[in-house]
Formats: C-alpha cells, sequence, structure tokens
C-alpha cells in the first residue's frame, strides 16, 4: 500500500547506474506472472499468510469460502444466470480479484518466493560506497510485473557463462512461481543483456550482435519450455506499466 510502480522502474534504473560505474556484465529480466490473483495455491497461500502473524483460524474461514464459493459473470447484457466454482471435494484456488485480501495475500506469498529465490543464492549484493552498508536485491516485483536482476560475480566471466547462471535462476525462479500455482507468461517475458568490451581503453557495450545467440528459456506448466526473446540495449520496453 502507499508504493507506486514508478519506485520499480527506479530500482532498475539505479541497478543500470550501478552496472555502468562498474562495467560489470549484468542482465535484466521481464518475468510477468500469468492471471496473478487467480494462480495462487491455498496451502501456499496459507502458510505464507500465518508467516505474518495472520491467524490460523482466519486464514482457514477465507480460504474455504473462496474454495466453495460461486461465482457470477456480469456484462453489460446483463448477469449470468449460471455460476462456477468449486466445492469441498474439487475445491476452486485463487485469491480472487476483488477480494479486498488478494492484495496483501499475494504481498505474502510473493515474499515467500523472493526469500526462497534469494536464499538459493541468486541475486545481486551491494555495499554503500559512503556508509559501507551491504544490502541484497534479488527482485523488483509490483503485483504480477516481474523484473529478475543479474550480475557477474566474476569480472572475468565470459558472456556465456554468465548467461549459464541467468538460465539457471531463470530455471530456479519459474519453479517457485509453479510451486505457489503461478506459471510465466511467454508473450510478456523479455530480457536486456549488458556487457562490455573496451575500444582505447574506453569502455562500450556490446551490440545485440555481438552477444550469445542461446535462447534463455522460461519454464512453463508441463514441465515444458519456452524461449524469450534478448531485447537490444538501446530498446525500450514496456515494463511495470511504463516504456524503460
Amino acid at each position: 500500500r502507499g508504493t507506486q510502480a514508478a519506485e520499480g522502474i527506479l530500482v532498475s534504473g539505479l541497478f543500470c547506474d550501478i552496472v555502468r560505474a562498474l562495467h560489470r556484465t549484468a542482465a535484466q529480466q521481464s518475468v510477468d506472472l500469468g492471471n496473478c490473483y487467480d494462480a495462487v495455491s491455498h496451502p501456499i497461500a496459507s502458510i505464507a499468510m500465518q508467516s505474518m502473524k495472520v491467524r490460523a483460524t482466519t486464514v482457514a474461514m477465507m480460504l474455504s469460502v473462496l474454495q466453495t464459493m460461486d461465482f457470477y459473470l456480469k456484462t453489460g447484457l446483463g448477469q449470468s444466470t449460471t455460476t462456477y466454482g468449486g466445492t469441498k471435494e474439487d475445491p476452486f484456488m485463487g485469491l480472487a480479484q476483488g477480494n479486498g485480501a488478494a492484495p496483501p495475500g499475494f504481498l505474502a506469498v510473493s515474499t515467500l518466493m523472493i526469500e526462497a529465490y534469494r536464499r538459493l543464492g541468486h541475486g545481486v549484493n551491494f555495499v554503500g560506497a559512503w556508509s559501507m552498508d551491504a544490502f541484497s536485491l534479488a527482485a523488483v516485483l509490483f503485483v504480477d510485473d516481474s523484473d529478475l536482476l543479474h550480475m557477474a560475480s566474476d569480472p572475468d566471466l565470459s558472456d556465456e557463462e554468465f548467461q549459464e547462471a541467468v538460465q539457471t535462476a531463470t530455471y530456479d525462479w519459474g519453479g517457485l512461481v509453479q510451486a505457489t500455482g503461478g506459471y510465466l507468461k511467454p508473450p510478456k517475458c523479455f530480457w536486456h543483456l549488458m556487457a562490455w568490451k573496451w575500444q582505447r581503453g574506453v569502455p562500450r557495450l556490446k551490440k545485440l550482435s555481438e552477444l550469445p545467440s542461446t535462447a534463455l528459456l522460461i519454464p512453463q506448466p508441463g514441465g515444458l519450455t519456452a524461449p524469450i526473446p534478448l531485447k537490444d540495449v538501446k530498446t525500450a520496453e514496456k515494463k511495470l506499466g511504463m516504456w524503460t
């Protein structure tokens, strides 16, 4: 509550500033989720909300209602007479669009995902130049819009080796998303790779034609994978609702 998508864009921009200052190979991925609030597994939602001190009885009451309630479709032509929903034997999942508890509930679930992703060793670590404060930043999320941040741990790492590390992180993130009931939406996924070369002592970002041609894959339900496009660093793309 109280945050704006522009703050996520600001973090992405500051990350790129640091990359330019250090001349370190890095990458940003836009790996947006599909259906967001409607694609959440209730067991995971229950664990996540209880970890944030919500009472188990309160969580059980809300989720049991969502699992068995009837949903109507309402359009400009009126409200449908037939309904859809779940039963105790075949419960309906998701947090439901319009549910007041859906945003904080998804906050709890996505916090669990980010922490698990970070503990797998992914994300970037920073040290403040003046304060010497150390902190890690694994991902930037604004509801279903998700950016993953990567930076080479070794300045001598080749572009191909760095992409392999990004691929491993992508599989881990996609697996965590699926474990919580969600999935990554291929049409909304892409990435930028910032790799450097030195020309007469001056650092330059490599062009798209100079970067590895191997496709980066995102996991999909059913054990499938889908390639996502690598965008040129000079090409603006829309993420978090803004062209960046």
